[in-house]
């Protein structure tokens, strides 16, 4: 099957759409893998400096809903066991699954962590961070 870049992260396929360990390796995609085993397909993409590190990514906000939707649903399934008393949404792509996983645990919101500094926020609560996207940090959440 092609990949296309429109593809990434609107669809959860049946599994077996996409194979799991081709002999030339992976390229373009990625495809993760459900617990009931469907595949949601991943953009891979290379790290800046010398091109030998990627990562896979999911930007959850350009997702369908359907996706997002789907996603919750086999998180939630996995959390249930544990009854958390909180879920906590990690900036910024996190957010939008931290509320729908909350909405399904039964919680009436969950915790949004920030990194754009609020003058209300707690200094005693900050910690550093540093991401692929600011992989120098000067963040905190």
């Amino acid at each position: 099957m092609p990949i296309l870049p429109h593809t990434f992260w609107q669809e959860i396929v049946p599994a077996g759409t996409y194979e799991t360990n081709p002999e030339a390796g992976f390229a373009n995609g990625y495809p993760a893998q459900l617990p009931d085993g469907r595949q949601l397909l991943l953009p891979i993409r290379v790290l800046p400096g010398d091109g030998t590190r990627a990562v896979c990514s999911l930007i959850v906000n350009q997702a369908s809903f359907a996706v997002e939707d789907e996603l919750a649903t086999a998180m939630t399934a996995l959390l249930l066991p544990y009854a958390p008393d909180v879920i906590i949404g990690v900036p910024t792509l996190g957010l939008p699954l931290a509320n729908n996983v909350a909405r399904r645990l039964g919680h009436s919101r969950s915790v949004a962590l920030g990194t754009s500094r609020k003058f209300w926020y707690r200094e005693d609560l900050a910690e550093p961070m540093s991401s692929i996207t600011s992989p120098t940090g000067g963040k905190t959440l």
